[in-house]
């Protein structure tokens, strides 16, 4: 009978007895306090200000208008004033709050090779308290990870590519309800029976 394999498997059963109680006897040091990442500074300032505009725009001169008319209910202005699709206007508003920055770009890349010499896109929001904010958004980073933008006046940034790409559905498909589709009933001719002669 071969009593090697029990011997080393109670050599590691004590070892692992000794570990335990070490490590539950002796202190290993202090553990490492966590650090707190301030959150992520949004390229539009809202705050609490509610968006009752939003005018997506491209280089092409093409633009989408949503406003919230007397009655707090959003409208499509623009291409045409029509009814809305109020749920898609919603999270293309709410997406605006989402756009944040990852990055700010300390040196100026070539304007034309990022999309921001014209600008890519347009997007000019208006407050309840009066405020315009327009952002100026050029293309996707080369890794995919965000797009080039910039408010008036301010410093070129890299921001979150799901907060701009939330707020370009409205721009891409407008916000219309979907139209009803009708079923038309299809009418079915009996085919002919074949009768036998005798």
């Amino acid at each position: 009978m071969n009593r090697r394999p029990t011997w080393i498997l109670l050599g590691l059963f004590i070892a692992l007895l000794i570990t335990a109680w070490l490590m539950q006897s002796k202190p290993f040091g202090k553990l490492p306090t966590p650090t707190v990442t301030p959150g992520l500074a949004s390229l539009f300032d809202l705050q609490a200000n509610p968006v009752i505009f939003m005018r997506i725009s491209d280089a092409s001169g093409r633009a989408v208008t949503v406003e919230k008319d007397a009655n707090g209910k959003w409208m499509l202005i623009e291409p045409a004033s029509q009814s809305a699709d109020v749920e898609r206007i919603q999270t293309a508003v709410i997406r605006a709050q989402g756009v944040s920055i990852i990055t700010k770009l300390d040196d100026t890349p070539d304007l034309k090779a990022i999309g921001m010499d014209p600008p890519t896109y347009r997007i000019e929001l208006k407050l309840a308290d009066g405020q315009k904010q327009v952002a100026f958004i050029g293309n996707l980073t080369a890794i995919g990870s965000g797009y080039y933008a910039h408010l008036d006046g301010a410093p070129l940034y890299i921001v979150n590519k799901y907060g701009v790409e939330g707020m370009l559905d409205i721009f891409k498909t407008l916000p219309i309800p979907p139209t009803p589709t009708v079923e038309v009933p299809v009418e079915v001719t009996p085919e002919p029976t074949a009768t036998i002669v005798p």
